[in-house]
């Protein structure tokens, strides 16, 4: 049974402080397979920062079963224990009434050494994980997050 509707990742990029094709490459890099060759696209919007400078927002969105899969097996493997058992001791305020599971990683962290680490601040990869539950219920959500982090 499908446990995941989509995955949705998320990164802000400053063109005029960064390297938006780093940026680019390192959000390819959370993929264990070449968006590219699946026709995953990577979706880029332009906006206005706070301080009227331009922002890109890069996001590409998974909703074969079968990237899912790959992408939740490998980062079960990138998480270390510690911040397994963190996702599941914050799985209650971290999944909102539409089912959907938030994650932010570090970007500083995974941009210079390609290690996920768990945040609660701004400068992120924000992931947005839609839980498929049958029936559509918080309780059922619940189960599998715990399901998939608690193992």
């Amino acid at each position: 049974m499908r446990q995941f509707h989509s995955l949705t990742l998320t990164v802000f990029c400053k063109p005029d402080e960064e390297d938006e094709a780093l940026v680019k490459q390192k959000l390819k890099a959370f993929f264990p397979f070449d968006l590219e060759k699946e026709k995953v696209p990577i979706a880029v919007q332009r906006a206005a920062g706070l301080d009227n400078k331009q922002i890109h927002v890069l996001n590409v969105t998974l909703t074969k079963e079968a990237h899912l899969t790959q992408f939740f097996n490998t980062l079960l493997q990138r998480l270390n224990e510690e911040q397994k058992k963190a996702l599941v001791r914050e799985a209650e305020s971290r999944l909102d009434v539409e089912l959907c599971f938030y994650i932010r990683f570090d970007k500083e962290r995974w941009n210079d050494h390609e290690e996920l680490w768990i945040v609660d601040h701004g400068n992120c990869y924000h992931c947005k994980i839609h839980v498929a539950a049958y029936p559509k219920k918080r309780e059922v959500a619940l189960k599998i997050i715990l399901e998939l982090f608690g193992k």
